[in-house]
């Protein structure tokens, strides 16, 4: 058997390697996960796409109690009621069904999270093929915030 050198692995590479392991491992315990690895972004990559000008900018939508991230809009309700819905239905309705959707929560670790699936599930439904999930694990302060990504000022 070979062994394998982790420390030749690319940083980026090996934590994606991690993340779709521990996401398969997550996903093979029966949980109803209606996305796969390839619709999750990742903290680092998302504040990256938002600080460079240059860069085309994704629709951030924000489904939690939480803060809000540079150019994140918020859908009032809770997405897990039907309040919810139709508010995540209007801020879609203002969008192409080509564009990149970003839907995160943040005031929940996601495995928990009662909001990111249902808002998912019905974007995919609406024809927002692009839509994908902000990998917040644990929570939008720990993620996000407390690594110096850009938030929108609090009023």
């Amino acid at each position: 058997m070979q062994k394998i050198n982790f420390m030749k692995i690319p940083a980026k590479l090996l934590s994606t390697l991690i993340i779709a392991s521990l996401f398969s491992i997550y996903a093979f315990k029966g949980n109803d996960i209606p996305w796969d690895i390839t619709q999750l972004v990742y903290p680092a990559d998302l504040a990256k796409t938002l600080n460079d000008a240059s860069a085309k900018k994704p629709v951030i939508i924000c489904v939690g109690a939480v803060d809000l991230i540079k150019t994140a809009v918020k859908a009032e309700h809770a997405t897990s009621t039907l309040a919810g819905i139709e508010d995540l239905k209007y801020i879609l309705s203002k969008h192409g069904k080509d564009k990149e959707i970003i839907i995160y929560c943040g005031c929940c670790k996601l495995k928990t999270c009662p909001n990111i699936k249902p808002a998912f599930e019905y974007a995919i439904e609406a024809g927002f093929k692009n839509t994908k999930v902000l990998y917040i694990p644990t929570h939008l302060s720990d993620d996000w915030i407390d690594k110096g990504y850009p938030m929108e000022p609090v009023n």
